[in-house]
């Protein structure tokens, strides 16, 4: 959501900006067509002149003075076209400056990554969204590995994108059937998968009952979604009912109960579970990491840039900083920050869990144990012995999905 707001805003941005270009280009067109019809005329001036004192018509004198006011008016002509045309570049600069200010707040002073690093995450980004001409012809430029091994999975998975854009399932399903003879497939990998192919099988169903292949559906369901995995899922099992009883709208969903049914989020949807398994078979997250590093930027450069103008004014001070909320999609691991010393749990400082059920540090405990191993909770007037705290195990819990 962070990354797609961020390319929306940016698109904006970007589009004012090329229509101000445009017109910059045209003036710029104009400006130079101007000028080259004045010099046309001032060299069509000097062939004349050439022309009539050759043939003793008109003195060198004169034919001078003619040419020289005619000089004048062309520099003058080509001076003011270019004053107007320098206004116009004056002012794309200004809108440009406007348009990015904020980036000039955001500049990291002493942070030189190393080059080659940043343009491996910028070529695996291109090839991650599908621009692979672009991300050869950057590797060759910046003098990369061209990473073969990366293309062709990602050329696969965009071919079935398109396929799914052009309601075309059957690339999709091959893919997942191909996929589904791994061997070493965690039991994360194995239930993304069956929920892919329970989303594309339904599409099918759908484009059948579209067409009203009543026969050809009761088929299919019974072939395609009569398996365990199905089955023992209650919500797939309510959702296979419901395809089974819109056979009776064969021919005509639009104008029945299941219309829902022809919902493009239902491809989309699809499209976004099957780019999820897709990256998951090749051991890669969804976003790449330019996408995902762009994302916590936008969301987290304002109150950084913020907190490093107010910091100063409130040296000495305690000043906290609260950084905004980056949301599920942006939270990859479960953390905890000690209250007492102020720090994240790491796995050699786990978070330890008092019988009052308040949660601290394993480092924060230890310095508040007293002789005889007891220690009173800071926050309340609970003791315990030090045995009595149990280390504290968190787990990323995923949100429930919708019915």
């Amino acid at each position: 959501r962070a990354l797609q707001l961020l390319m929306e805003t940016r698109m904006l941005d970007l589009a004012t900006l090329e229509s101000v270009l445009d017109r910059v280009a045209k003036k710029q067109k104009t400006v130079s067509d101007n000028a080259i019809s004045l010099i046309d005329i001032l060299i069509n001036a000097f062939e004349d002149a050439k022309r009539r004192m050759r043939d003793g018509t008109e003195t060198v004198p004169g034919a001078l003075t003619q040419l020289q006011d005619l000089i004048k008016q062309t520099q003058e002509g080509c001076s003011s076209n270019y004053k107007g045309y320098l206004q116009e570049l004056t002012g794309a600069a200004k809108h440009m400056d406007g348009a990015f200010s904020e980036l000039h707040m955001y500049q990291t002073k002493g942070w030189n990554p190393e080059s080659s690093i940043c343009d491996q995450i910028i070529a695996d980004h291109l090839y991650r969204v599908g621009c692979f001409d672009i991300g050869e012809v950057y590797e060759k430029e910046t003098q990369l590995t061209v990473s073969l091994s990366l293309q062709k999975p990602f050329r696969e998975m965009f071919h079935v994108l398109e396929q799914l854009k052009c309601r075309d399932l059957s690339s999709a399903l091959e893919w997942c059937n191909e996929y589904s003879k791994v061997a070493d497939m965690s039991s994360s990998q194995s239930a993304r998968l069956h929920e892919l192919l329970f989303q594309l099988h339904k599409l099918q169903i759908i484009c059948m009952l579209e067409r009203g292949e009543k026969v050809t559906v009761v088929a299919y369901v019974r072939e395609q979604l009569s398996t365990p995995h199905v089955q023992r899922n209650p919500q797939r099992a309510k959702e296979t009912q419901r395809l089974v009883s819109a056979v009776l709208w064969a021919g005509k969903l639009a104008s029945s109960p299941y219309a829902a049914f022809l919902d493009e989020a239902l491809w989309n949807e699809a499209a976004y579970l099957f780019t999820t398994v897709a990256c998951s078979a090749l051991g890669l997250p969804k976003d790449s990491n330019l996408a995902v590093c762009i994302a916590a930027g936008y969301l987290a450069l304002p109150t950084l840039a913020k907190y490093a103008q107010l910091r100063p004014k409130f040296r000495g001070t305690a000043c906290e900083l609260q950084m905004p909320d980056f949301g599920p999609e942006l939270q990859f691991h479960s953390t905890f920050a000690c209250p007492v010393i102020q720090q994240v749990s790491t796995p050699n400082n786990p978070p330890m869990l008092l019988p009052c059920h308040h949660v601290l540090s394993q480092s924060a405990i230890n310095s508040l144990v007293k002789s005889g191993g007891r220690l009173k909770c800071p926050y309340c007037p609970c003791e315990c012995a030090h045995d009595q705290c149990m280390t504290l195990h968190l787990y990323n819990i995923p949100a429930p999905s919708s019915a």
